[in-house]
């Protein structure tokens, strides 16, 4: 999965049209391999496999999407900027949220590795992964506010001298 997310974020340079194709590609593959399993009762086999990992997994996928749409974005409206300054700009946004990607695919491959093929019971599994979704939704929701705070903190500071 590491490379469907370098792809979701390459594809942001073909306008979007690749990263969509591989966001929802990614998407149908899942609910096929679920369809598939269900008749033979094994879909919840499936998920439980997948719940301690999948959440960051997939989450890391779509931000990785979204960091190839940034790019898409400043191809396609690049506002008062030209082309070039626009695509600049999206390549600095667009690496920061590579960061996050890598750290988080980083812990989902090591939940992957010992927690989701373990005999752990599934309540762990599900905890896990309900963790690891809270902790990235956290860091979703406040994290930019968090820093532009910290930026006004510091001009404040700054300024009172």
């Amino acid at each position: 999965n590491v490379r469907v997310a370098i792809i979701a974020f390459a594809g942001g340079l073909t306008v979007g049209l690749l990263t969509v194709y591989i966001l929802v590609q990614n998407g149908t593959l899942l609910g096929t391999a679920f369809a598939v399993l269900q008749p033979a009762g094994l879909s919840w086999t499936l998920l439980t496999f997948i719940s301690g990992h999948g959440v960051l997994e997939l989450s890391a996928i779509v931000l990785s999407g979204a960091a190839g749409l940034r790019f898409a974005w400043a191809i396609l409206q690049p506002g008062e900027r030209t082309r070039g300054t626009a695509l600049r700009l999206a390549g600095v946004q667009a690496m920061r949220i590579l960061l996050l990607v890598i750290v988080m695919l980083g812990f989902a491959g090591l939940i992957e590795v010992y927690v989701s093929p373990s005999t752990a019971p599934t309540a762990v599994k599900v905890a896990v992964g309900l963790g690891s979704g809270a902790i990235v939704l956290c860091y979703v929701l406040f994290a930019d506010r968090l820093l532009r705070l910290r930026r006004v903190q510091r001009k404040r500071f700054f300024s009172s001298m």
